[in-house]
């Protein structure tokens, strides 16, 4: 047992008293330092200095003001715009009459155009919601008892949940494709 101030004796396991470091020195040997004195670690290990959150926004505009300004100033087209999806998606997306739709399903409340562009078709006595977006001239069926981020809010043409098809006499899920065909619908009203 060794006492407190005294030196340990490792002679019995294979270690000399050369390969323990005695200092931080001698651990670092060889490796640079930089301009505080601390080690250099080099590319692998070594911290890059970031911005702060704060710094950041203060030098940047508002969020919903950026896009704006970006798309004015170099014409780029706000992705979360829905004229920007429907010129993307249109093709592969199914036709309807935004007005048959109100009338099948007896939406007789109008909400909006909300910050996104939307408009949002309702009824006291239905729980199917019709979201039309003004931007992209289209709209989507919703169920409004399912939180809308789920797949399952969404409907098809006839007010029926869009996650399965029945094909070749068995159900199976929709592909993602399949999916935003069987719930994306083109307005046709301004069409005639």
């Amino acid at each position: 047992m060794v006492k407190i101030g005294e030196q340990a004796d490792f002679s019995g396991f294979g270690v000399d008293d050369e390969s323990i470091p005695t200092d931080t020195e001698n651990r670092w040997d060889g490796q640079p330092r930089d301009s505080d004195g601390r080690f250099d670690k080099g590319s692998k290990g070594g911290k890059k200095f970031r911005i702060s959150r704060k710094e950041k926004s203060s030098e940047s505009p508002k969020k919903s003001e950026k896009g704006v300004e970006k798309s004015a100033e170099s014409g780029i087209i706000n992705k979360k715009d829905g004229s920007y999806r429907a010129e993307k998606y249109q093709k592969n997306w199914n036709k309807a009459s935004l007005k048959e739709i109100t009338e099948k399903f007896k939406l007789d409340t109008v909400t909006g155009p909300n910050e996104n562009g939307k408009l949002v078709y309702s009824s006291k006595k239905s729980d199917i919601i019709v979201v039309f977006d003004v931007n992209g001239n289209y709209f989507r069926i919703q169920d409004k008892n399912v939180d809308w981020h789920k797949r399952s809010a969404y409907l098809d043409i006839n007010g029926k949940n869009a996650q399965n098809i029945e094909f070749s006499g068995k159900i199976r899920g929709r592909t993602k494709e399949e999916f935003q065909r069987d719930t994306h619908f083109l307005n046709t009203d301004n069409d005639k």
